[in-house]
């Protein structure tokens, strides 16, 4: 490694020691990282995580796993500093809200002031309170308890 090297990463631990997270940032951006070796990339994220500058260990991670492809150290930090990935979408509605919007529009004067349980737009229970509504349901999966206003 070359004096140059060697005083650029005494840069970083110098940022570390002195708790100065803006200044690594900066001395970590003003390093050219090509050339390089991997020991480098990682010793550099691993002072970035020290120095609470994550964002910084994200991307030399990233840049050192792009650029040592076999290098599993540098694969994993990499693959657990990246960003979070979404991986499902919203989830599908319940078939019943649809018709119980349906039945409430449609009955809403009948019952007004109750409170009532529907299951897929279908009236299962109707009452004054909601203790007496709920006292003799055993489950309450898939229904809609409200009041109707």
């Amino acid at each position: 490694m070359s004096v140059r090297a060697d005083n650029e990463i005494e840069m970083l631990e110098a940022a570390v020691e002195s708790g100065n997270e803006a200044y690594f940032v900066t001395a970590m951006k003003s390093i050219d990282w090509h050339g390089r070796p991997p020991e480098d990339f990682l010793h550099a994220t691993r002072l970035a995580l020290e120095a609470g500058a994550y964002g910084a260990a994200r991307d030399i991670s990233a840049l050192g796993a792009e650029r040592f492809p076999n290098e599993a150290s540098l694969q994993e930090y990499a693959r657990i500093l990246a960003p979070p990935k979404v991986i499902g979408r919203r989830a599908p509605r319940a078939p019943g809200v649809r018709a119980n919007r349906d039945w409430l529009k449609a009955h809403a004067d009948e019952y007004r002031g109750k409170w009532i349980i529907l299951r897929n737009g279908v009236l299962v229970s109707a009452a004054d309170s909601v203790d007496d509504l709920t006292r003799n349901q055993v489950t309450t999966n898939d229904l809609l308890i409200t009041k109707v206003y």
